[in-house]
């Protein structure tokens, strides 16, 4: 496959948000304020520049460390650059949790001997992050450890998700 499904879930873990009672994770019943700065999650269409609206809960099945299920609330396009951002997520005490400690390797940014991971420090600084900001005008990015979590992806094309399907439809017709 050439990109992620534009159908299934975003799966991630965060330290201290289930404890916090995943507050500002909008669940099925408020997809509405997944596009807004009452929403925790983010999920932006970069090609496009707008936010995408989704649901967001937390998966108890592992309770030690339960996963974040973000689920669009339609299908993603096909081919097509989405990014992921958590911000301002808050732990039990109320207080903003710490940026994964990935996330904040990332942005530091002192990779003198892995040029790879410098050009992705620059792809979230000089696109992700911008395109973020202009998406969600209310943000402040500026802000020091506001962002826990931020990942990028491509979904897949048509050929590569529907491919075989059709072939194998269309040598039906025969």
């Amino acid at each position: 496959m050439d990109g992620f499904s534009t159908l299934g879930p975003l799966l991630f873990y965060i330290e201290g948000l289930k404890e916090g009672g995943g507050v500002g994770l909008q669940g099925p019943d408020r997809i509405a304020h997944s596009v807004t700065a009452k929403s925790v999650t983010l999920l932006l269409d970069v090609d496009r520049k707008v936010l995408v609206h989704h649901f967001a809960e937390i998966d108890f099945l592992d309770n030690e460390r339960p996963l974040v299920i973000v689920q669009p609330a339609k299908p993603l396009s096909r081919n097509s650059h989405y990014a992921l951002m958590v911000h301002n997520a808050r732990g039990v005490d109320g207080e903003i949790l710490p940026p994964t400690p990935g996330f904040k390797a990332l942005m530091a940014d002192n990779f003198t001997d892995d040029d790879q991971l410098s050009q992705r420090a620059s792809h979230f600084r000089d696109e992700l992050l911008p395109t973020f900001q202009e998406a969600a005008s209310w943000l402040d990015l500026m802000s020091q450890n506001v962002i826990q979590l931020l990942f990028d992806f491509h979904t897949a094309s048509a050929e590569s998700q529907l491919g075989n399907a059709r072939g194998i439809r269309d040598s039906g017709k025969q």
